[in-house]
């Protein structure tokens, strides 16, 4: 479908059902989905609780600064109409509430746009908290290693600077690969208060952040 058909959201509770039901189903009839939407089960459920209970204390950047996103939820469904009312995609983000932290589009949908249209919609939304500094200027996330070439073909590669060394640890545990996209060619100097330079300097030195 166009991209302009593909709609990016925080899901119901009721949406949220429909999702976790095909997520079942495709556990059922793809014997390779079965570890990847029981993970991504847990991680949508933690996520969903958390928004419903916001004395967790995670700080996501819609109440960190005057940027908002269309909602503060960490989980986000894709919706085209012409394939119903479930969700065609989800993303899960980190408590930040703009990096990708899980993503996942149903098994029978796959490649016919839908990840592309939410991955996209994803970078959009970063795009614009950096512009106002509310995010950092490049858009870095943690790659499946299957999903490299997913990554790469919408502007993704490796990350530069450096992980620190849990996250160095935990990478060569799960394979995950670090990949990035520049945000802004020019984007506006921080201040040195903005939640994300701390992360920032760590990765890429005092020199970048």
């Amino acid at each position: 479908p166009p991209a302009s058909d593909v709609r990016v959201r925080a899901m119901t509770p009721a949406e949220l059902g429909m999702a976790y039901a095909w997520m079942r189903r495709d556990q059922r009839r793809y014997a390779n989905a079965v570890k990847f939407w029981d993970s991504a089960a847990s991680s949508i459920q933690a996520a969903f609780e958390e928004t419903l209970n916001p004395e967790s204390g995670e700080t996501s950047v819609s109440s960190s600064s005057s940027f908002e996103t269309s909602s503060s939820s960490r989980v986000l469904g894709a919706f085209c109409a012409a394939t119903g009312p479930a969700p065609v995609a989800f993303a899960v983000l980190k408590s930040d509430g703009l990096v990708v932290d899980a993503m996942g589009v149903r098994q029978g949908l796959r490649r016919l746009g839908f990840g592309r249209a939410l991955a996209l919609e994803l970078v959009r939304r970063a795009r614009r908290a950096a512009a106002e500094r509310a995010g950092p200027p490049e858009y870095v996330i943690d790659a499946l290693p299957g999903s490299v070439p997913f990554w790469r073909a919408i502007g993704f590669a490796p990350a530069g600077g450096a992980d620190s060394p849990t996250t160095a640890v935990m990478r060569r545990l799960c394979g995950d690969v670090a990949m990035a996209v520049d945000l802004l060619e020019d984007p506006p100097a921080p201040s040195g208060d903005e939640w994300w330079v701390p992360a920032r300097r760590k990765r890429f030195g005092d020199a970048e952040a």
